[in-house]
């Protein structure tokens, strides 16, 4: 059903701690439960038959917290 970050870390020969940044931006299709982020196998075989695409068009219930979504308003900058 679901794999770690370590684990999809692992198939992807990236470093454990880009996974975890991947996930947070929104790069490698996660889920947070409770305070536990995991992947989904099968959104992650998804993702990986369709590399080369954005990974939110593909499994946009899976992406969880892009930066877009968590920034606050932009504020303009004053000279």
């Amino acid at each position: 059903m679901t794999m770690t970050v370590d684990e999809a870390a692992a198939e992807l020969g990236i470093s454990r701690s880009s996974a975890y940044a991947a996930a947070r931006r929104g790069q490698l299709p996660a889920i947070r439960l409770n305070r536990r982020i995991v992947v989904p196998r099968v959104a992650f075989q998804r993702w990986l038959e369709a590399a080369g695409r954005d990974p939110r068009e593909l499994a946009p219930e899976y992406a969880f917290g892009p930066p877009e979504r968590r920034r606050g308003p932009e504020r303009e900058l004053r000279s």
